[in-house]
């Protein structure tokens, strides 16, 4: 009976992330050859028991193991979020919405408004708070990449076609690089800096008109 052995691999019982050579060190380790081959063999047993599930199934739920981690191990539908990762994965959603949508505002406007009369157009203030909101999740992804990088994976399917994280199909100019937050967040950081700047200058000498226009130019 193999269910009982491939529940040790679940529970993480061969080398895997508690050993101190997982990194760097990790296919060095003296262990990793046994702990390859019994990955793989976890791989083929997972597979062996989703595509004959209804004759499985007693002795899997007597084991304790569910279908969805089970059909994640035989590569039959993508790993399992914890909850940390699937909040991420909706703000990366989320910032690829405003790459896009700010990217096509500023394309709307600029074709009218060029450079500094950008900020007399009907549309810009709508741009300014995508951008805003766009700049401000860059800034947050800078600080953990290991946690949203993931999420700007791109892989093509058996057609060629380019597929997102979710499997959405993309083109190029649609696609959203992870290089992109990098200029995002140093914008975000700028405009902070500068909002600090201007609420220190003293109350009692309001903004001149120019100050506050060369200020919108800047941001």
């Amino acid at each position: 009976m193999r269910i009982p052995h491939l529940r040790l691999f679940f529970l993480g019982k061969t080398v895997g992330h508690g050993s101190p050579y997982f990194n760097l060190f990790f296919t060095k380790h003296e262990s990793y050859a046994a702990y390859q081959t019994c990955f793989e063999e976890k791989k083929r047993v997972a597979e062996n028991i989703v595509k004959d599930w209804d004759n499985h199934a007693p002795y899997v739920k007597l084991a304790g193991i569910r279908k969805d981690v089970l059909e994640v191990e035989a590569g039959f539908r993508p790993r399992l979020l914890s909850d940390l990762e699937h909040r991420a994965s909706i703000q990366v959603q989320g910032y690829m919405d405003l790459v896009r949508e700010t990217r096509d505002l500023w394309k709307t406007i600029s074709q009218t408004h060029p450079a500094a009369l950008a900020t007399s157009h009907p549309l810009y203030d709508d741009y300014k708070a995508k951008k805003t909101e766009r700049d401000s999740l860059a800034a947050v992804f800078q600080e953990n990449p290991r946690l949203y990088s993931p999420f700007f994976k791109v892989t093509k399917d058996e057609t060629g076609n380019m597929r997102d994280y979710w499997g959405d199909e993309l083109d190029k100019s649609s696609r959203v690089y992870f290089a992109a937050v990098k200029s995002h967040a140093a914008a975000h950081h700028k405009t902070q800096l500068q909002n600090i700047f201007y609420e220190r200058l003293s109350p009692c000498l309001p903004l001149s008109s120019s100050v506050k226009n060369k200020q919108q130019e800047i941001a």
